[in-house]
Protein backbone atom coordinates (compact mmCIF):
# COMPACT_ATOMS: atom_id res chain seq x y z
CA UNK A 1 0.00 0.00 0.00
CA UNK A 2 2.74 2.31 0.78
CA UNK A 3 4.13 1.71 -2.70
CA UNK A 4 1.11 3.16 -4.57
CA UNK A 5 0.66 5.83 -2.40
CA UNK A 6 4.65 6.90 -3.30
CA UNK A 7 4.24 5.89 -6.85
CA UNK A 8 0.72 8.45 -6.93
CA UNK A 9 2.75 11.08 -5.40
CA UNK A 10 5.64 11.09 -7.84
CA UNK A 11 3.31 11.13 -10.47
CA UNK A 12 1.67 14.01 -9.51
CA UNK A 13 4.95 15.88 -8.67
CA UNK A 14 6.59 14.34 -11.52
CA UNK A 15 4.31 13.95 -14.45
CA UNK A 16 3.46 17.35 -16.87
CA UNK A 17 0.68 16.44 -16.62
CA UNK A 18 0.09 13.93 -14.36
CA UNK A 19 -1.14 10.82 -15.93
CA UNK A 20 -4.67 10.31 -14.25
CA UNK A 21 -5.88 14.00 -15.27
CA UNK A 22 -8.62 13.79 -18.02
CA UNK A 23 -8.10 15.95 -21.40
CA UNK A 24 -8.57 19.23 -21.22
CA UNK A 25 -11.06 21.67 -23.50
CA UNK A 26 -11.27 24.99 -21.60
CA UNK A 27 -14.91 26.10 -21.81
CA UNK A 28 -16.03 29.57 -21.89
CA UNK A 29 -14.64 30.61 -17.89
CA UNK A 30 -10.87 29.52 -19.18
CA UNK A 31 -10.82 30.05 -22.85
CA UNK A 32 -9.92 33.68 -24.02
CA UNK A 33 -7.49 36.90 -23.65
CA UNK A 34 -5.41 36.71 -20.29
CA UNK A 35 -3.19 40.12 -19.75
CA UNK A 36 -0.64 40.53 -16.75
CA UNK A 37 1.42 43.12 -15.39
CA UNK A 38 4.55 43.39 -12.95
CA UNK A 39 8.06 42.58 -13.86
CA UNK A 40 7.53 42.13 -17.61
CA UNK A 41 4.23 42.24 -19.22
CA UNK A 42 2.05 38.94 -19.85
CA UNK A 43 -0.49 37.62 -22.46
CA UNK A 44 -1.69 34.11 -22.90
CA UNK A 45 -4.65 33.47 -25.24
CA UNK A 46 -6.37 30.21 -24.14
CA UNK A 47 -8.39 28.40 -27.12
CA UNK A 48 -10.86 26.30 -26.69
CA UNK A 49 -8.82 23.88 -28.36
CA UNK A 50 -6.67 23.74 -25.60
CA UNK A 51 -3.49 25.33 -27.89
CA UNK A 52 -2.50 28.37 -26.00
CA UNK A 53 -0.26 31.64 -27.84
CA UNK A 54 0.41 34.76 -26.60
CA UNK A 55 3.87 36.49 -25.20
CA UNK A 56 6.05 37.12 -22.56
CA UNK A 57 7.56 40.47 -22.48
CA UNK A 58 9.22 40.87 -26.01
CA UNK A 59 9.11 36.77 -26.41
CA UNK A 60 6.18 35.05 -28.65
CA UNK A 61 4.93 31.99 -27.55
CA UNK A 62 5.01 29.33 -29.95
CA UNK A 63 3.68 25.31 -30.20
CA UNK A 64 2.03 25.82 -26.88
CA UNK A 65 -1.05 24.07 -24.93
CA UNK A 66 -3.21 24.21 -21.87
CA UNK A 67 -3.57 20.68 -19.78
CA UNK A 68 -4.78 20.08 -15.93
CA UNK A 69 -1.96 20.17 -13.83
CA UNK A 70 -2.90 17.65 -11.53
CA UNK A 71 -5.43 14.76 -11.04
CA UNK A 72 -7.46 14.37 -8.01
CA UNK A 73 -4.68 12.62 -6.17
CA UNK A 74 -2.89 15.90 -6.63
CA UNK A 75 -6.22 18.10 -5.61
CA UNK A 76 -6.46 15.80 -2.62
CA UNK A 77 -2.91 16.27 -0.72
CA UNK A 78 -3.01 20.12 -2.71
CA UNK A 79 0.11 19.35 -4.91
CA UNK A 80 0.94 21.28 -7.82
CA UNK A 81 -1.21 23.68 -9.77
CA UNK A 82 -4.61 23.44 -11.43
CA UNK A 83 -3.20 24.19 -14.75
CA UNK A 84 -0.53 23.71 -16.58
CA UNK A 85 0.71 25.34 -20.31
CA UNK A 86 3.46 23.72 -21.81
CA UNK A 87 5.60 25.41 -24.93
CA UNK A 88 8.22 27.07 -26.42
CA UNK A 89 9.14 30.71 -25.75
CA UNK A 90 10.91 32.28 -28.34
CA UNK A 91 12.24 28.64 -29.01
CA UNK A 92 12.78 27.67 -24.99
CA UNK A 93 10.75 25.47 -23.54
CA UNK A 94 8.61 26.40 -21.05
CA UNK A 95 6.03 25.51 -18.45
CA UNK A 96 3.50 27.93 -16.71
CA UNK A 97 1.56 26.64 -14.08
CA UNK A 98 -1.42 28.21 -12.83
CA UNK A 99 -4.85 28.33 -10.92
CA UNK A 100 -7.68 30.74 -11.38
CA UNK A 101 -8.11 33.44 -8.57
CA UNK A 102 -11.93 35.07 -9.46
CA UNK A 103 -11.26 37.08 -12.82
CA UNK A 104 -7.60 36.52 -12.99
CA UNK A 105 -4.72 33.99 -12.95
CA UNK A 106 -2.03 32.88 -10.63
CA UNK A 107 1.26 31.40 -11.54
CA UNK A 108 4.54 31.41 -12.83
CA UNK A 109 6.73 30.93 -16.11
CA UNK A 110 9.52 28.72 -16.05
CA UNK A 111 11.99 28.31 -18.76
CA UNK A 112 13.91 25.08 -18.83
CA UNK A 113 17.45 24.87 -19.35
CA UNK A 114 18.78 23.92 -23.12
CA UNK A 115 20.13 20.82 -22.91
CA UNK A 116 24.30 20.84 -22.49
CA UNK A 117 26.15 20.42 -25.97
CA UNK A 118 30.03 18.59 -25.50
CA UNK A 119 33.30 20.88 -27.33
Amino acid sequence: MLGVFLLLCANEIFGQPPLMTPTLHPGSGLAGDWHGTGAMSVEFVIHPDGSVTGAVGEASIESAHIAYGRGWFGRLLHIGADYLITGRLSGERFTAPFQVAGDSLEGAVFLRNRPRTRC
